[in-house]
């Protein structure tokens, strides 16, 4: 169905890395022949696209292992982009928190105030491991839970998580349960508080639609029923 709906025109694939090795033969299939068959059906089809792709992973390196197709990889790589991490561009923050803000305010129907210049400094001095895609989950932290006064201190919670050995999403997707096991008693309510918090504020921010809260948080129903359970705070 993508690729009927691309045919004339461009189709993109996000983390073209993660693609099962039976996907890879297909997808080499339609760049190699732009022939390729529906699910359940012995008809052949056709479709004329240009393809885009991005990854973060080192293909070469994931080729010379073994878990990326060869032949796919040098037919995907006629011209590659690379983009440094985020840390090495903080010029980009600032733009980026701009673009971040205007989006969630069309996400949740609401207005976020901006950051200020000293605001933006401390975001800027943080590495950021996990890019982009962690600037936005901490973002949304800052304005869904109303701390934009407080972002340093959101971003010292950041530093403390990632020295624990989490990942930009552990707040909003990550159970406590699976949390290492050298956090003390008083750590853990602390990060079960800030998850409960969090999520009763996307929550009212989605006007109490927990399926659609639970999808912007990209957690399971389930899991968030279980982030709103009162922990007696």
């Amino acid at each position: 169905g993508i690729l009927d709906a691309a045919d004339g025109g461009t189709l993109f694939l996000d983390e073209i890395a993660e693609l099962p090795p039976d996907t890879q033969a297909k997808m080499l299939r339609v760049l190699e022949n732009g022939t390729y068959n529906r699910l359940g059906s012995t008809q052949e089809r056709s479709t004329d696209i240009r393809l885009y792709s991005a990854t973060n992973r080192d293909l070469s390196a994931w080729v010379a292992d073994g878990r990326f197709r060869k032949d796919l990889f040098y037919r995907i790589n006629a011209l590659v982009l690379k983009i440094p991490p985020l840390r090495e561009r903080p010029v980009d923050i600032p733009p980026l928190v701009s673009s971040i803000r205007r989006s969630l305010e069309s996400t949740h129907g609401r207005e976020f105030p901006e950051l200020s210049p000293k605001q933006l400094d401390v975001l800027k001095s943080y590495d950021w491991p996990g890019n982009i895609r962690q600037l936005k989950t901490v973002l949304q932290r800052v304005w869904l839970l109303e701390k934009h006064e407080d972002v340093a201190e959101i971003m010292a919670e950041e530093r403390d998580m990632h020295s624990y050995g989490g990942s930009e999403s552990m707040v909003a997707e990550q159970r406590l349960g699976m949390l290492p096991e050298h956090l003390s008693e008083s750590e853990v309510r602390k990060l079960e508080k800030l998850e409960r918090e969090y999520a009763r504020k996307a929550l009212r921010a989605c006007g109490g639609n927990k399926t659609k809260t639970a999808r912007k948080l990209g957690i399971s129903v389930n899991t968030l029923y279980r982030k709103l359970e009162d922990g007696g705070d």
